[in-house]
């Protein structure tokens, strides 16, 4: 069984925060009881002989909060079952990029318990366009890409995302994104988010990249 992709990797660039779904409740009773966590959609009962699984989840319900903060203090085992728990609940949880002081930049929202999300930093010779049916609306304070083709929506909380989602309309290199000078630190890890979450399409470079 794949694992869930815990981290993208080594960065004091970025941050990332993890969250459950808002319309998911849980009840964490006296450890060594099941746990049940149910959505509109999915009723999950999870063995939790340790209490760290019901722990777990209700700093996830508490709204976005650093992984290695729902891991601190974890035994190795204990850790062991909070991966198990993510791969259960995975179509619930919230992916959120961060500022290094906490604003989050954008929201990988999941749209069915189905969905699944493993992003992955791109090669600096990709090239990546968003995807011809993803469209972009304004919520509220925020903007939200949504496609018809894929089981997540992402929120773009600040203008920095947008000026990524500008730089998509045609192909272009990952390294003439994060290279620009009004790039943020995060870049690479936004359009590894968006790539992740079906919004973007990748491929190599095109012969007309590689000779330039």
């Amino acid at each position: 069984m794949a694992t869930v992709n815990l981290s993208l990797g080594p960065s004091s660039d970025w941050l990332e925060l993890w969250s459950l779904s808002e319309d998911v409740s849980f009840t964490a009773p006296p450890s060594g009881h099941p746990v049940e966590l149910r959505s509109t959609e999915v009723a999950v009962r999870l063995t939790d002989p340790t209490g760290s699984i019901g722990m777990a989840l209700y700093r996830l319900c508490l709204g976005p909060i650093r992984l290695e903060n729902v891991l601190a203090g974890l035994s190795s085992t204990q850790r062991d079952e909070i991966q198990r728990l993510f791969r259960t609940v995975e179509g619930l949880l919230i992916r959120s990029l961060a500022t290094p002081t906490g604003r989050a930049l954008l929201s990988v929202v999941p749209l069915s318990p189905r969905a699944m999300f493993r992003p992955r930093l791109l090669a600096a010779e990709e090239t990546v366009v968003l995807g011809h049916s993803v469209a972009l609306r304004r919520t509220g304070v925020a903007h939200v890409l949504r496609s018809p083709s894929t089981l997540h929506q992402v929120v773009l909380h600040l203008p920095d995302t947008l000026r990524i989602i500008e730089s998509l309309t045609e192909p272009t290199r990952v390294a003439d994104i994060t290279d620009a000078a009004e790039a943020p630190p995060s870049a690479a890890a936004v359009l590894a988010f968006l790539a992740a979450s079906g919004m973007i399409a990748t491929g190599k470079p095109t012969v007309r990249d590689q000779k330039e």
